[in-house]
C-alpha cells in the first residue's frame, strides 16, 4: 500500500460557468503541491435540463491536431492556397467535434443527467491521486458549490469519501447498494492478474449486444511484467479513429474529387483517386488525433497510480447508466478479477459520489 489513494472529486455549483473556472483553480493548486491532475470533466445543464459534457483537456489537442493534418493535406494537394483554406476549417471542426462529441457519457446518460440537477447548474468531476482525499475536498468547499464530494480508491480497490454540505465535511452515509434506483451513473474499475485478461474480456463485452449498450468502456490499461503501463481507448483511441477516418476523410475526398473531375479530367477517374488519396491521409490524421486528442489518458500519466496496476496485471475503466447491472459486472469479471464501484447520486442541489456497493 503506498498511502495515496485515486481520488474522485464531484462538485456542483449554481452557475453554468463556475465549474470551469473551479476546475482551472483546482488544477493549479493541485500541480504547485505536486499533486498529479489525471483527468477533469466539465458538466453544464441549461435552463431546459439538457445536460453537454467536455473535457477540457483534450481540447487544445483536439484543435491543433486537425489544423496540422488538415492544413499538411491542403499543402499537398493545394500548395499554401490550401493551408490558408483547410488548416482554419480543420482547427474548427477538431474544436467543435471534441468539445460535443468525444466524451463516454452516453445520450441517455446525459438525459438523466439533465433531468435530475438543477437548471442552469454545472458541475466538476476531477481525477487526481492524492494522501489524504479530505484535502481535496477541503480545496473545492472554498470555492463555494452548492455540494462537494469526494472518495478515494485504495490499493486494494476499496472505496471510501466524505460529503461536503451546510459548511462541513461529513462522512459519506454509506455504501449505495447495486440495484440502487436513486443512481444516476456508476463509474467501475476491474483489475486483472494477467496484462492480456482486459483486452480479452472489452472484447468479450463489445461482441455482447446486450451489454454493450449497456456498459460504456473507457480505457482498458496493460501493465507488462517490467512495468510499462500501455492504454487503449476502444471508442475514441488511434485504432478507433483511424477506422473511422479511412471512411468519413474517404467519402469526402471522393465527393471533393467528383466535383473536380467535372471541370475537367473526369468524375470518375480524379473522384476515385482523390478520394484514395484522402482515406491515407486519413489514417495518419485519425491514428494522431487518438493519440493526442480523443484519448484522455495516456500511460506516462497513470504511472502516479502505479499501485493500483502492479506490474503483470490489465484493468478496465467502464461507465453505466444507473447502477451496474449484474450482468455488466458478471461480464467485466474472471474468477480472478477486484472491482471497484463509484455511484453518483442525486442529492437536493445536485450530486454526490459514494461507493457502489459490492
Amino acid at each position: 500500500m503506498t498511502g495515496n489513494k485515486l481520488a474522485v472529486l464531484l462538485a456542483c455549483f449554481s452557475r453554468t460557468d463556475e465549474a470551469g473556472k473551479a476546475r482551472k483553480q483546482l488544477d493549479s493548486e493541485l500541480r504547485s503541491t505536486g499533486a498529479p491532475v489525471l483527468d477533469a470533466v466539465v458538466l453544464s445543464v441549461d435552463k431546459r435540463h439538457r445536460a453537454k459534457v467536455h473535457d477540457p483537456g483534450r481540447l487544445l489537442a483536439g484543435t491543433l491536431v486537425p489544423l496540422v493534418t488538415w492544413g499538411l493535406f491542403g499543402l499537398v494537394a493545394n500548395g499554401w492556397v490550401g493551408v490558408v483554406i483547410w488548416a482554419p476549417l480543420g482547427a474548427l471542426c477538431g474544436f467543435l467535434n471534441t468539445y460535443y462529441s468525444v466524451h463516454h457519457a452516453s445520450k441517455a446518460e446525459l438525459a438523466t443527467i439533465g433531468k435530475e440537477l438543477p437548471p442552469e447548474s454545472s458541475a466538476l468531476l476531477l481525477f487526481s491521486e492524492v494522501g489524504d482525499p479530505g484535502d481535496l475536498l477541503a480545496g473545492a468547499a472554498k470555492l463555494s458549490p452548492t455540494t462537494a464530494s469526494v472518495v478515494g480508491v485504495a490499493d486494494d480497490l476499496s472505496v471510501a469519501g466524505s460529503t461536503w454540505a451546510s459548511g462541513a465535511a461529513v462522512p459519506e452515509a454509506g455504501p449505495v447498494p447495486r440495484d440502487a434506483a436513486a443512481a444516476l451513473a456508476s463509474m467501475i474499475v476491474v483489475r486483472y492478474r494477467s496484462p492480456g485478461t482486459a483486452r480479452t474480456i472489452a472484447t468479450k463485452v463489445k461482441s455482447n449486444h446486450a451489454v454493450a449498450t449497456a456498459v460504456q468502456i473507457e480505457l482498458v490499461v496493460r501493465t507488462d511484467p517490467r512495468g510499462r503501463r500501455h492504454v487503449a481507448d476502444p471508442t475514441f483511441g488511434a485504432a478507433a479513429m483511424v477506422r473511422s477516418n479511412i471512411v468519413s476523410w474517404g467519402l469526402f475526398g471522393l465527393v471533393v474529387g467528383a466535383i473536380s473531375g467535372a471541370f475537367g479530367g473526369g468524375i470518375l477517374r480524379v473522384g476515385l483517386l482523390t478520394g484514395i488519396g484522402w482515406a491515407v491521409f486519413g489514417i495518419f490524421a485519425g491514428a494522431l488525433y487518438g493519440l493526442w486528442a480523443g484519448r484522455s489518458i495516456s500511460g506516462r500519466r497513470l504511472r502516479s497510480v502505479s499501485s493500483l496496476l502492479p506490474d503483470g496485471t490489465s484493468a478496465i475503466l467502464a461507465w453505466t447508466s444507473g447502477p451496474p447491472p449484474g450482468p455488466v459486472l458478471d461480464a467485466l469479471s474472471d474468477i480472478t478479477s477486484e472491482h471497484a464501484i463509484v455511484a453518483f447520486v442525486p442529492s437536493g442541489s445536485g450530486a454526490v459520489v459514494r461507493s457502489g456497493g459490492l
